[in-house]
């Protein structure tokens, strides 16, 4: 896409991308509520990362864009304390 063309034109490191394009619910797995969709979220942010030992978190976008959050990583606050 267009962003990892400028990226990659201006030389810079680009995150890892762990999906193209997958539901929440594929990625997170099945769960019945909202509190167990949080721990599993943020298990999955405090997951290790492919360039590091710890992620700093996770960034979700929605595929048309309109939707963008990011869940950080309790192991990495910890650690920048």
């Amino acid at each position: 896409d267009l962003r990892h063309k400028i990226v990659e034109e201006m030389g810079l490191p680009h995150v890892p991308v762990l999906h193209e394009a997958i539901t929440l619910r594929d990625f997170v797995g099945n769960v019945d509520s909202e509190k167990e969709f949080r721990e599993a979220i943020m298990k999955l942010a405090d997951g290790e990362s492919i360039n590091n030992p710890h992620r700093e978190g996770i960034v979700f976008k929605s595929t048309d864009g309109s939707i963008i959050f990011k869940v950080i990583s309790n192991r990495y606050l910890e650690k920048k304390k």
